[in-house]
């Protein structure tokens, strides 16, 4: 949906700190703990960038992220609305970014 793309245009630009088009593990990282995600260990998120980063050029472009952000997305957000009640965390960075 429409939504959802904007939504995940969003994400990419927040995560992608460098602005060079393409998110590294540690931008994936530091984006991860930046909307709350803080349960993910280093092997998960690096589980999540080995599968987004399908090339294995060392970067995840945003096609890749594209791909696999809903994946890890629906799950972390469905922890994270467990943990907080609501989606309130993640909004209040998405306005900070």
């Amino acid at each position: 949906s429409a939504v959802v793309q904007a939504a995940l245009v969003h994400l990419f630009a927040l995560a992608d700190t460098n602005q060079d088009g393409k998110l590294n593990k540690e931008e994936l990282t530091a984006a991860t703990a930046k909307f709350g995600f803080t349960w993910l260990e280093d092997n998960q998120i690096e589980s999540i960038f080995r599968r987004g980063e399908s090339d294995k050029e060392g970067a995840m472009t945003f096609v890749e992220f594209v791909r696999e952000a809903p994946k890890s997305l629906k799950m972390n957000l469905a922890k994270q609305t467990k943990e907080d009640g609501d989606f309130r965390y993640l909004f209040q960075q998405f306005h900070q970014g």
